[in-house]
């Protein structure tokens, strides 16, 4: 299974740190190409929420439409810093890191 990363520039430099590679988007229309390209196969999609509002309703519909993909929103720059134990439990398990 494969994991990408969309969203802003702070977050996509983070999960590179990782090893996790990602696309930069800045409007609704590249986060939504984005994000069809991830869906392409199987894959484990980390997206900052910031990016996620901008496409809401595909977020969504991949969350709970695909059952071969797994899509988790992380708190952007500057947004709420509240982490609830399920993402973070998926995401330790998608890349192995805690956080």
């Amino acid at each position: 299974m494969k994991i990408v990363g969309i969203g802003d520039e702070l977050t996509i430099d983070a999960l590179r740190l990782m090893g996790i590679a990602g696309t930069v988007v800045t409007t609704a229309e590249e986060a939504s190409l984005a994000l069809d390209e991830a869906l392409e196969a199987e894959t484990v999609v980390l997206i900052a929420a910031e990016t996620a509002e901008l496409v809401r309703e595909k977020v969504e519909e991949a969350k709970t439409g695909r059952q071969a993909f797994i899509v988790l929103e992380l708190p952007s720059d500057g947004g709420e810093a509240v982490q609830s134990e399920k993402t973070a439990k998926l995401l330790s398990q998608a890349i192995g890191i805690r956080i």
